[in-house]
């Protein structure tokens, strides 16, 4: 391997590892002090910052593309929640894709154990779901 290749190669490694030295010291068999020699070389310097641009523009590409996902992927959801020829079941499921994943985890799905208000009055997870389920079906008051 040439110079140039191996000092390319330590820099790589480098930005594999979060710059630990020790680390890519170990995997090639060098001492910290011969890493931290090559680290200092400016064509190594220019390498890892070329690196570094090249992981930032692609993370910002990929929160860009996600946000994107996501904004298409609620207006799905809207679109079968406001749609009134959709079957119930289908609108239920939507429904319950938002309330899985609301940010607070509050609605999140619990397991079949039994859950106590305040006032002690016991509802378990089914009787949530039958709940949620006249909801949707436009059945508030269904026992």
């Amino acid at each position: 391997m040439t110079p140039a290749a191996w000092h390319k190669h330590v820099a790589q490694l480098l930005h594999a590892t979060g710059g630990n030295r020790r680390a890519v010291a170990a995997a090639t068999g060098k001492t910290v002090a011969q890493i931290n020699a090559i680290c200092e070389r400016p064509a190594v310097v220019a390498y890892r910052r070329q690196l570094e641009d090249s992981a930032l523009l692609l993370k910002v590409s990929s929160m860009e593309r996600l946000d994107t996902m996501l904004r298409q992927a609620l207006a799905v959801i809207e679109a079968i929640l406001n749609n009134p020829n959709a079957p119930a079941s289908v609108r239920l499921s939507a429904a319950n894709t938002i309330l899985d994943r609301h940010p607070s985890g509050m609605m999140q799905k619990r397991s079949r154990t039994t859950i106590t208000t305040p006032e002690h009055h016991p509802y378990d997870s089914t009787s949530i779901e039958d709940i949620k389920r006249d909801a949707l079906e436009g059945n508030p008051h269904a026992e």
